[in-house]
């Protein structure tokens, strides 16, 4: 998908809602620049699943913190090299979410 389909996809669904969620998405990502014109251009704010997106658009964002995910992953990692048995290990949610607000874009 490019950024043409995007733009099309977008313009197509801002015209119809008040707010649009763009969950954390390699392709919606490389083109958040354009989605961002097109929510600029129909008033609808975008809220984004990762906080990288803040930076690229969103106005809101309430979510994973990938750097700070690593490093609870890396943690676990550490376990698992001290001996411990992965199956014994829980699986875990992210620790910490985070909420932002995109002051450019309010």
């Amino acid at each position: 998908m490019d950024s043409n389909n995007i733009k099309a996809a977008a313009e197509s669904l801002m015209a119809e809602v008040d707010m649009v969620f763009v969950p954390t998405d390699n392709i919606i990502s490389s083109t958040m620049e354009t989605v961002k014109q097109v929510s600029i251009k129909h008033k609808v704010p975008v809220f984004g699943g990762s906080t990288e997106m803040i930076a690229v658009g969103d106005l809101y964002n309430y979510g994973t913190n990938y750097e700070e995910l690593g490093r609870q992953t890396a943690r676990m990692l550490i376990r698992v090299l001290k001996g411990e048995k992965p199956e014994n290990i829980a699986v875990e949610l992210p620790e910490k979410l985070e909420l932002h607000t995109n002051q450019e874009m309010a």
